[in-house]
């Protein structure tokens, strides 16, 4: 069973305002983070964390419902409750080469059609353009591989590529040195693309591009790895037109930029860009519109980068991450970048642990996309020229992992950890909504009243169930910490920690009797008498404690009194040993003796006779 909360990583870190942007960052919220996965939210309303989307409790004790209500209108609803999660580092495994045409690819672009998956692919060797089809999901192998070529344009400088969908019509775009090439589906990414090449002379060697539609606007973005340059490509109001380009700022933090991703959080663009050059990672930030020049910087103190290519960004419910290759042959092949509290502020680097079989000089990145409650992405190999798919974990925590439906059901967690609820209403529609919360399940209090035990009628059993809890609520009523018990019987307790869980244990007590003996007695004066551990001479009440097999004190109770005795004693001057019964045997007689010693000698001296008993003759 995955347990959420094994890999988590909690960091506490200081945020670099820049003057001119103080007042905008400081406003960005952990929670507060826009959910994109869709590879091509792009062409799509893809929504941002509202409160009034559902309703939802922050914190849920483990075990408790979770009652979720919905508020927002809507066609199709889809609820996740136990999704993958960017946060956790990847599985990966190697695809191989399906179709035999990988020959040393660049980059990947994966997309969703409808129901249907699929990928693109360039090849830098033969300069051509590679589809994939998975089919339904992402979770087997690839179906069908169709070389589509190089169309008569591309070469050995072919890079990245991306789609979009403007109003029910599939364009992919293909950047090749100075080269956009515009492939034209139709309907359906499955069909032979009709081509049309521009020709821009500020390009020289383009990396990647990116498409995505603000308000009526399409806008472009283009890397160019010679130049350290950040391109914008201007469509107007449909794909359909030939594009304008620009240069997008003037004095952009670029070194051999590579790959990038956008992502918007709080009414925010944001870019971060793979520098190979200087092995860094530029953050750019447009504002509210990606027709503004935007500010930017190299994020610092980051760890793991080496011949970085391609990032790709994921947006979480309580946190924003970013992953990044690294076109090496050994070492860390991919590095994951952790935003704690959003793109705005500052990033934590981890390695990605994996090995060369499933990732050799990896160079292209997809965007990360969900199947179901899966999260995958899928990586080129240009070392090998082969595919990889890398998948985030998923759990199995939540009784309900998905629902269909306006209004889910209660949802039950079996183990604490953070959870997101993600909803995604008209999905697959132009007015899809993507709505994300984060749940907190708090562990059931760990406590015990421990065995049970056995205690006596003459002490007092305390139960004690530890501190730290906000109340107690013992089965005798009681709501004290501690409950003193001298009965028999079996007790339980109700605790409630600091979050308002409760958790219960009981135990039952036995309580033995106590048995209390009498003994009287007189001793002569000046007689020791063994009682209360010691020689007692004295008239007075002793008491002795013995254990008994109940482990319980038994008592005895001695009263003890004193009298003067007279002592008696007479030796016979002679006896009789004639075997006639009568003064046979030498005997002294005595009264009131306690202690007695005779010895006997005979004339010369030698003894002959000696005894400590009076009956003794």
């Amino acid at each position: 069973m995955y347990n959420p909360m094994k890999n988590v990583i909690l960091l506490s870190l200081k945020c670099r305002f820049p003057n001119s942007l103080s007042m905008r960052k400081l406003a960005i919220l952990l929670i507060q983070i826009l959910f994109l996965l869709s590879a091509d939210c792009f062409n799509q309303n893809c929504g941002s964390l509202d409160s009034r989307a559902f309703i939802a409790p922050d914190t849920v004790c483990q075990g408790n419902e979770v009652v979720v209500t919905n508020t927002t209108p809507g066609n199709t609803f889809y609820w996740n409750f136990c999704t993958g999660n960017t946060t956790y580092l990847p599985d990966g495994i190697n695809m191989g080469d399906p179709g035999g045409y990988m020959q040393s690819p660049y980059y990947i672009h994966t997309v969703k059609d409808s129901n249907l998956y699929y990928s693109f692919v360039s090849t830098s060797q033969t300069g051509e353009l590679i589809r994939m089809f998975h089919g339904t999901d992402l979770i087997g192998y690839v179906d069908s591989v169709t070389n589509l070529g190089g169309f008569g344009v591309l070469n050995f400088d072919i890079r990245g590529m991306c789609t979009g969908n403007d109003n029910g019509y599939w364009y992919l775009f293909v950047v090749d040195g100075s080269t956009v090439l515009r492939l034209d589906f139709g309907n359906s990414l499955m069909n032979i693309p009709v081509p049309q090449q521009f020709v821009f002379s500020e390009l020289f060697l383009s990396e990647k591009i990116r498409i995505l539609k603000e308000g009526n606007e399409w806008i472009g973005f283009i890397t160019d790895s010679q130049t350290s340059k950040l391109l914008r490509l201007r469509f107007g109001n449909t794909l359909a037109n030939a594009p304008q380009i620009e240069n997008a700022g003037l004095f952009l933090p670029l070194s051999a930029p590579c790959g990038f991703d956008l992502k918007q959080e709080n009414g925010n663009w944001y870019m971060l860009v793979s520098n190979r050059s200087n092995q860094t990672i530029s953050r750019l930030e447009f504002g509210a519109s990606l027709l503004n020049e935007p500010d930017g910087e190299y994020l610092s103190g980051l760890g793991y980068l080496e011949s970085n290519i391609d990032v790709t960004i994921s947006q979480d419910c309580e946190r924003t991450n970013a992953y990044v290759s690294n076109w090496v042959l050994q070492n860390v092949f991919m590095v994951h970048l952790q935003f704690d509290h959003g793109l705005a502020g500052e990033a934590t680097a981890y390695p990605v642990g994996t090995t060369s079989a499933i990732l050799n000089r990896p160079y292209g990145l997809s965007a990360i996309m969900r199947e179901g409650d899966s999260l995958y992405m899928l990586v080129v190999n240009h070392g090998s020229s082969m595919i990889s798919r890398m998948t985030f974990p998923v759990c199995d925590d939540a009784s309900i992992s998905t629902w269909e439906g306006s209004d889910p059901p209660p949802v039950i967690y079996n183990n604490p950890g953070n959870f997101n609820i993600i909803l995604r209403v008209d999905e697959g529609t132009p007015n899809e909504q993507v709505f994300c919360q984060n749940v907190v399940v708090v562990p059931e209090p760990e406590f015990t009243l421990g065995p049970n035990l056995t205690s006596c009628d003459s002490d007092t059993a305390w139960l004690d169930q530890g501190p730290g809890f906000k109340s107690y609520f013992w089965s005798t009523g009681d709501s004290t910490r501690l409950l003193p018990v001298t009965e028999t019987g079996t007790y339980w307790v109700e605790v409630v920690n600091a979050w308002d869980c409760m958790g219960r244990d009981s135990i039952t007590v036995t309580v033995n009797e106590t048995y209390l003996s009498f003994v009287d007695t007189t001793i002569c004066y000046g007689v020791k008498y063994r009682a209360q551990g010691g020689w007692q001479t004295e008239e007075g009440i002793y008491y002795d404690t013995l254990l008994t097999i109940q482990t319980c004190d038994s008592i005895l109770q001695t009263s003890l009194s004193t009298r003067i005795c007279t002592l008696k004693l007479w030796i016979p001057t002679a006896f009789t040993p004639n075997g006639d019964g009568l003064n046979d045997i030498f005997l002294p007689v005595t009264q009131n003796v306690l202690s007695y010693h005779i010895m006997i000698f005979d004339r010369w001296g030698h003894q002959v006779f000696e005894s400590n008993t009076v009956s003794d003759g």
